[in-house]
């Protein structure tokens, strides 16, 4: 971690530009660079003249100061502190436009037209967090920065590639000698939208070499589609040695890992410049958030980057690695602008996605989709008070609405729901039952609350239309007291979103369905908003805590500096921080993906409190998630309103605070948990029991029962006491453990292969394409009825080893033959990354089921191996990884009923599985 506080810039001016011996030390106006004030001063040294910047919202302290060398060909650093390194490179490489002397043309300008304003929030990922553009910028022209690597990953053998340090935090002058083959990694840090750029010293016309881009620690692959899967590629050549790694028409990739690849060589050469250049569009941060649990912090600031580095010129993107799937898709959308309304509140922009996905074919046929475009208007006009909007899209919302009512529960084909098995796995099977109950709710809760917003906007009439369609729909379920008894996690959480149950409904609903920690991460963090919507309004704020924590917290601890498409904290077991993660229905999964970003406004809402309670937070309440189990000790924030900012802080150890907000708004303050039992006292005055009304911005103290007398604090305690603890550590809440696992997996292993016979399978077996005919060898025991490959899942069946004296191929059941089938994944055909299949037993019993993978051709495949309930496709058992199994590796589990294997890949080879053997 860097220090906030601390920042200063030295720039050395070599002199001999012109050959002259004397250093002359002059200030040209290229130095007075956007974003820095004062000039402080100007000195000689030893290697030419520094000049010294200090911005006036930052301590210049000795032994800080970041050194600069200027060279004919741009400025490169030499030496940074380790305390502000980062911070104060990524401000220092925004310094001038030096770079642009290169003869590389970008595409678009350098970073300009503001300025670094406090102190850096040194929880987000984003160098500009705490940039501001003026007003004066075209929010339109995407804008451009450039950094040198964080760190060096690797380097293989670290004999070719010396004086590899001198790449760190540089763009311009590194002196890398590159002396033989091998591969040499670059880690710049946090992710962006961005592209390689190299300059070398020599001809490297008869050299071999490639480079690649990467959001892991490995050269990045994606599926088949986009024009450049294989994210690695020989660099475009241009002029005075300079090279430029181009993967499609924008140029841009998700790049954390930057490699270069040098296969053969001619000649040692020098690399003067290995750099990143970033891509971003202006657009300011008016939303902030803070809480003593440093983790839910960063899950703010990281979520609030991932919508903000995916902004394009005109809409919000959808992920930022080329995929072939680079559009702003409608359902996607509502989280990144439900994200963006309280971050970064460009509320214009917001209303031109919301166009631009309003059309009838924008959905791509997802119905849902459809219906969380309502959502996103709904959310819009609460924010925004943008009641014009309603009427430009009533007619828009009425049609498809109308279309939902006439597809409402007729288990139509709803085309996908999210990722998670328990909707449809993607694409795989998405009109299943919990998906039809979901989509229902889904409608139901579109019919309320755009009804509600009609309602605030004066349109009473107009919004009975669809307040009484809600109310029948929702009294038609409750006619049946079975109603929800087949929903699952994501139908109880949008039918709690929806206000269908009533409360003791609800209150099953969670304790049934939302408070396993096993089962509660949805595999789509874009479903699992929904999710920590219903905890919220039913009452478990502090579930929603904990689930942040393990859904989103779990991405952090792997090394994520945006928020992925997928995830499970079932990967936190089987990966290291910045391996690849487990591709599957979704295929190669994005690792900078804006639709899990829906949790800033959660934690907006829910854990600092604030929300509207009229359109353009007119009123508003403030009722932070405090005084809970799980609750950290204090919570500050900021979020936007079109009459200005609310900004809220509480301590809940002090019972201390503040809350100001713009005149002509009004509020109402409340507390929970041990919270709510304390007199609120605002300006030193009793104002309420629980909740309070406010009308001026104001000090909060808490007079609690039991509690000790807190007279002496002073209005302004949270605020003297946050200044004196900006330096220290913030604490993490504990997670609870984790519930317990129906299935138990024994063992695995690597030593028999292939010779299986006296060992697997003395109750049964089905070994896969395993006759001499190239079909299935199958004895099934007793208590299984079926074992089976789902349709949409079967992936290839091949035949590997027909006859074979390879003591991995499986025994034949009786014979002496050796023979091996496989079951295999589809690489690189999108959304084929999986292979699934179940095992139905007739009756209950107690067996040991085991499963043989073998990587035949030992690629360095490595897979994931989930084991699921069939039903609810729940996982039931630690989920595995499997990697150097060239010899062949048996995975053992325990059970007592009918199980579902999904084999999900990772990279290298297609993911493989060639028997199931059953025991007891």
């Amino acid at each position: 971690m860097f220090s906030a506080v601390v920042f200063g810039i030295a720039l050395f001016l070599l002199a001999n530009v012109h050959g002259s011996s004397e250093t002359s030390c002059k200030i040209a106006g290229k130095w007075q660079c956007e974003g820095f004030s004062d000039l402080i001063r100007v000195e000689k040294s030893e290697k030419g003249c520094i000049a010294v910047f200090r911005d006036e919202q930052i301590q210049l302290l000795q032994g800080t100061e970041e050194t600069l060398l200027e060279t004919s060909s741009g400025i490169f650093s030499e030496s940074v502190s380790a305390q502000t390194q980062r911070l104060s490179w990524s401000r220092s490489l925004l310094c001038g436009k030096q770079w642009e002397r290169a003869p590389l043309v970008e595409p678009y300008p350098a970073l300009h037209g503001g300025q670094f304003v406090g102190p850096a929030q040194v929880l987000s990922p984003d160098p500009l967090a705490n940039y501001v553009w003026n007003s004066s910028v075209d929010p339109t022209v995407l804008q451009v920065y450039m950094d040198g690597a964080d760190a060096i990953y690797s380097a293989v053998p670290p004999t070719s590639f010396l004086n590899s340090a001198s790449l760190i935090h540089t763009i311009m002058g590194s002196s890398l000698r590159v002396v033989g083959p091998g591969t040499l990694v670059l880690d710049f840090g946090f992710e962006c939208g961005g592209w390689l750029e190299i300059q070398a010293n020599a001809d490297l016309t008869n050299t071999k070499w490639e480079m690649s881009i990467s959001e892991y620690n490995e050269p990045g692959i994606y599926n088949s589609g986009p024009a450049h899967p294989n994210k690695t590629a020989v660099p475009v050549q241009y002029a005075d040695g300079w090279y430029r790694l181009e993967l499609n028409s924008e140029l841009y990739e998700g790049v954390r890992f930057g490699f270069l690849h040098v296969l053969s060589l001619d000649q040692p050469f020098v690399v003067t410049s290995f750099r990143r250049v970033c891509q971003i569009k202006p657009t300011n941060y008016q939303g902030s958030f803070s809480s003593s649990d440093s983790t839910l912090t960063q899950v703010w600031w990281t979520a609030a980057y991932t919508v903000k580095v995916n902004l394009l010129s005109s809409y919000f993107g959808s992920i930022l690695i080329d995929r072939g799937d680079r559009i702003s898709w409608t359902g996607d959308a509502h989280t990144s602008q439900a994200a963006a309304l309280v971050s970064l509140a460009n509320y214009d922009f917001i209303l031109e996605n919301i166009d631009h996905t309003a059309c009838p074919t924008c959905s791509n046929g997802i119905e849902s989709y459809a219906i969380y475009w309502i959502l996103s208007l709904c959310d819009y006009v609460r924010a925004s008070g943008d009641t014009v909007a309603l009427t430009k899209y009533g007619a828009n919302v009425d049609a498809k609405l109308t279309h939902a009512f006439s597809i409402y529960n007729k288990s139509a084909n709803l085309a996908f729901y999210g990722p998670d098995d328990r909707v449809g796995a993607d694409f795989e099977y998405p009109s299943i039952q919990e998906s039809q109950n979901a989509y229902c709710m889904l409608v139901i809760r579109a019919c309320r609350e755009y009804g509600d917003v009609l309602t605030q906007a004066g349109r009473g009439p107009e919004a009975q239309v669809y307040l009484k369609k809600a109310d029948e729909y929702t009294a038609a379920l409750r006619a049946d007291p079975t109603w929800h008894v087949t929903f699952g996690l994501h139908a109880s959480a949008d039918a709690i979103n929806a206000a269908v149950p009533s409360p003791a409904e609800a209150a099953v609903l969670v304790s049934r369905e939302l408070n396993n920690t096993i089962t509660i991460c949805s595999f789509g963090p874009f479903n699992m908003y929904f999710v920590l919507t219903a905890l919220a309004r039913a009452n478990h704020t502090d579930l929603g805590l904990d689930s942040v924590r393990r859904c989103w917290g779990g991405m952090l601890a792997l090394g994520a500096t945006t928020f992925w498409e997928t995830f499970s904290p079932e990967w936190q077991r089987v990966l290291q921080p910045h391996d690849a993660i487990a591709n599957g229905a979704t295929g190669f999964t994005s690792m900078a993906h804006p639709w899990g970003a829906g949790v800033v406004k959660w934690l907006t809402e829910y854990l600092l409190g604030v929300r509207p309670l009229s359109l353009g937070y007119r009123r508003f309440l403030v009722q932070p998630g405090l005084g809970l189990a799980t609750s950290p000790k204090s919570v500050n924030g900021t979020v936007p309103t079109p009459q200005g900012p609310i900004a809220f802080e509480f301590d809940s150890e002090s019972l201390a605070g503040s809350l100001s907000f713009p005149s002509g708004t009004t509020g109402q303050l409340c507390f929970q948990g041990r919270l709510a039992a304390c007199t609120i006292e605002l300006d030193g005055r009793p104002a309420g029991y629980g909740c309070a009304d406010v009308t001026r911005s104001t000090s909060i103290l808490l007079q609690c029962p039991a509690a000790p007398d807190n007279k002496d604090v002073v209005r302004n305690y949270v605020i003297d006491k946050l200044q004196q603890r900006e330096n220290q550590e913030p604490t993490f809440t504990a997670l609870p453990p984790l519930s317990q696992y129906p299935a138990q997996f024994l063992a695995r292993d690597s030593v028999t292969s292939g010779t299986w016979r006296g060992r697997y399978g003395k109750a049964g077996y089905v070994l896969w394409a395993h006759t001499a005919q190239g079909t299935d060898s199958i004895y099934l025991p007793t208590f299984v009825s079926r074992v089976g490959f789902a349709p949409y899942a079967a992936g290839r069946v091949a035949v590997l080893a027909a006859n074979t004296s390879d003591t991995r191929a499986l025994q034949d059941p009786r014979g002496s033959a050796r023979r091996l089938g496989i079951h295999a994944t589809q690489n690189p055909s999108a959304c084929l990354q999986t292979i699934v299949f179940d095992i139905i037993l007739s009756q209950p019993v107690a067996y040991k089921v085991t499963l043989y993978v073998v990587d035949w051709y030992r690629l360095g495949t490595r897979q994931v191996i989930e084991m699921r309930d069939p039903t609810s496709y729940n996982i039931i058992a630690p989920t595995q990884m499997v990697s150097d199994f060239g010899e062949g590796v048996y995975l053992t589990y325990a059970y007592n009923s009918s199980a579902r294997f999904r084999i999900n890949q990772v990279r290298n080879g297609d993911a493989v599985v060639s028997a199931v053997f059953f025991d007891v």
